[in-house]
Formats: C-alpha cells, sequence, structure tokens
C-alpha cells in the first residue's frame, strides 16, 4: 500500500508531553540542557516527528496531553469529511479512561476535561474531582469554581461503566468505518480498554503496534524520563531516547508493510 501521509493522534506519550520548554513544571527541559546540552521541544523530540525524518513523508502529529477517546474520534472524522484518505496512514493511540471533551462557550472551543474518584478509590465515597483546561501544554486551566458545575453533572447523573461501554462501542465503530473505507490505521493503547468486546476484537488485536500498553511499555522498557534523568525528573513520559527508541521501533514494524511516497 502506497502511503503518502501519516497522522497520529493520541495523549501525551504522543505529544510528548515532558520536553515542552514553555511548561516550567516540566523540570526534563533544564535536565536535558544541563547534562546533555540540548534544547529539547515537543516538535523536534516527539516519537513522531522522528519518525516523519525516517520515513520521509509528512507526519502530522495531533497528539494532545490529558486527550480523550472523543477527541480521538472527533478529529478522525473532521479529517475523513474533509479529506480524501485513501493514501493516509492513522497511528491512533487509545486513551486513558478518565476523560472526555465538553464544548466552551465562554472559550468557544473544545476543552479537555479529566474527572476521577476524588479519594482516589471509589466515587460512591466522595464524589467526583475533575480538571478542565484548553490544552495542558498551550492553553488555559479553568479555576476551581468552573469545576464544580462538571462534577455536580458526575457525581448525580453519570454511570462510569455505561460511559465507558458506549465509548468503546464508538471506537469500534470508527475502525469499522476505516476497515469499510479501505483506509489504513495501526493502534497504540495508552492503557487495557475498558470493555472486554473492545480488547478481543480483531480491528484492535490484529493492528496493535505494541502488544502491551504504551505506558506500561515505557516503564518496563527503562524508557521514561524518570530512567534517564536516573530519577532526577519524575516524569513517567517517554524520554528523548524514549521517543527515539519509539520511532524506530513503529518504523521498522511498519517499512515492509507500506510505500512511503511523496
Amino acid at each position: 500500500m502506497e502511503i503518502k501521509k501519516v497522522i497520529c493522534i493520541g495523549t501525551s506519550f504522543t505529544e510528548g508531553d515532558g520536553l515542552n520548554p514553555q511548561k516550567d513544571v516540566h523540570s526534563a527541559v533544564q535536565w536535558y540542557f544541563e547534562n546533555k546540552n540540548i534544547r529539547v521541544n515537543m516538535a523536534d523530540y516527539s516519537w513522531p516527528n522522528i519518525l516523519q525524518k525516517l520515513i520521509g513523508i509528512p507526519v502530522t502529529n495531533l497528539g494532545k496531553s490529558g486527550s480523550s477517546i472523543e477527541y480521538l474520534m472527533r478529529n478522525v472524522e473532521e479529517i475523513l469529511e474533509q479529506e480524501d484518505c485513501t493514501n493516509t496512514l492513522f497511528i491512533l493511540e487509545y486513551s486513558s479512561w478518565g476523560r472526555s471533551e465538553l464544548w466552551s462557550s465562554r472559550f468557544n472551543q473544545w476543552l479537555v476535561a479529566n474527572w476521577g474518584p476524588r479519594d482516589g478509590q471509589d466515587p460512591k465515597n466522595d464524589g467526583y474531582a475533575v480538571m478542565m483546561t484548553t490544552g495542558y501544554n498551550f492553553g488555559t486551566q479553568l479555576e476551581q469554581s468552573e469545576f464544580k458545575i462538571y462534577e455536580a453533572f458526575l457525581d448525580n447523573f453519570f454511570n462510569e461503566h455505561e460511559y465507558l461501554v458506549q465509548r468503546d462501542r464508538h471506537f469500534l465503530n470508527l475502525l469499522y468505518k476505516l476497515e469499510s473505507k479501505n483506509i489504513n490505521y495501526k493502534t497504540l493503547m495508552l492503557e487495557t480498554p475498558y470493555s472486554l468486546e473492545l480488547v478481543s476484537h480483531p480491528f484492535l488485536h490484529e493492528n496493535k503496534l505494541i502488544d502491551e500498553d504504551l505506558w506500561g511499555f515505557v516503564k518496563n522498557n527503562n524508557l521514561s524520563i524518570t530512567h534517564e534523568t536516573n530519577g532526577e525528573v519524575q516524569n513517567d513520559h517517554p524520554s528523548v531516547s524514549g521517543h527515539e527508541y519509539l520511532a524506530n521501533l513503529f518504523y521498522n514494524k511498519l517499512k515492509d508493510k507500506y510505500i512511503w511516497s511523496l
């Protein structure tokens, strides 16, 4: 199959979180400058950009820190409506469970809306806590007072199990759509899917770039920022060498399946 464009859509592991010089809390940037004499940034050092150099055709990185399956599905659908994707390869990173996307009339854009048990164990104990932002790396975080409406909604009207099952089915339906249109895609799993129906489905299983979840793969293979900085910077995201490793791994898995053509 001839591929002229690759589009990567996923979370912070795709965007390159941890390597953003504009974000003060990411002290990895300072560590790399002081210890490796390199000025890291997400655009140059994330695995999609390195993959672009390896295959020699455009690779678009639509990774967004904290993003959800809803973000992924919306972007794929919009691209399918606007472009001929016959010669496009999608690399789709399935995100963590407690993530949604909400439209903000005030900001006139989609928000990253993350949620989870307030006590870290069970929402039945003390309800949900949320975080909402226009973008963790390049955006505005909403004030705590604005979280309360969403928290109240989740506490009173939200069935987490039903939501996650439905969301996984929507993701599977997207894969059906790509299959029916003969559009090429590969999958990455940040964590194990919630729905057993999705876990066992061949559309997902047969198109995985790696067999285990991405979070665990990075940790178990010493590809994290924490490992590369010898624990000086505690960050589970891929390191500079981690992104390079992932790009080369994906390239080697893809090179015999596709013809890269400008």
